[in-house]
């Protein structure tokens, strides 16, 4: 018997006959029901650009203005970001790295990937940067994604003393110039990219990833991410 990564209750093993017979290893879970409701999902009504929750299933106005310029990324969002669950989450993992509550949402994230990867699309994380992996010894994204194939074709330009960007204004992040140096296959010609990602905000990250992506020759760039 586990317990739940977040409240540290013990977590009821429910069997079945199908298992049983299945030989599959003993299925497990690492948040009990009552903590992942504390975690607000997005559900159905969002922005159909960003994956931000709302009343309706029109553009927000950021995606309005980034269709202007940009292939809309069509980002899904699992989770609200702005409730205090999820920021405690991301606290917790990212920044104080817990590198077990990678375990929490593994199996959300996994499942939303499945899809693609049925779709042949090619997962690609975004990087952190030298010093914080060195910092917290991992990339806070692949954490999520143990036994998934993903590629890593970005790195960050400046390896150390890089602004956060969670230390940011909004208007800050979306004058920040492109941080990735590029790292992955000279072409990338008929080649559909799945970018993933911990928050969107802005969406100025993920957006700076798409327009090399799409230099490269990538025929379709979408992107998934735990929260928005």
């Amino acid at each position: 018997m586990n317990e739940c990564l977040w409240c540290h209750q013990k977590l009821p093993l429910r069997l079945t006959w199908d298992w049983l017979f299945s030989l599959k290893p003993l299925p497990q879970n690492y948040i009990c029901a009552s903590c992942l409701k504390m975690f607000e999902k997005t559900g159905d009504k969002v922005c159909p650009g960003c994956g931000r929750k709302q009343d309706n299933m029109n553009l927000c106005l950021d995606c309005s203005k980034w269709q202007h310029d940009h292939h809309l990324l069509h980002n899904k969002a699992l989770f609200v970001y702005q409730q205090a669950a999820m920021k405690e989450y991301i606290e917790q993992y990212k920044f104080m790295g817990n590198y077990q509550l990678r375990r929490l949402f593994q199996k959300q994230i996994q499942a939303a990937i499945t899809p693609y990867l049925k779709k042949a699309f090619t997962v690609v994380v975004i990087p952190v940067d030298q010093e914080t992996f060195e910092t917290r010894g991992f990339n806070q994204v692949c954490g999520w994604l143990e036994g998934i194939e993903y590629q890593s074709y970005f790195e960050m330009k400046k390896k150390y003393g890089r602004q956060k960007q969670s230390t940011k204004t909004r208007c800050q992040r979306l004058a920040t110039k492109n941080p990735f140096k590029y790292t992955g296959p000279e072409t990338l010609k008929e080649k559909k990219i799945l970018l993933v990602d911990d928050i969107y905000t802005t969406g100025r990250t993920l957006y700076y990833a798409q327009e090399i992506l799409e230099e490269k020759g990538a025929d379709f760039v979408t992107s998934l991410t735990l929260a928005r």
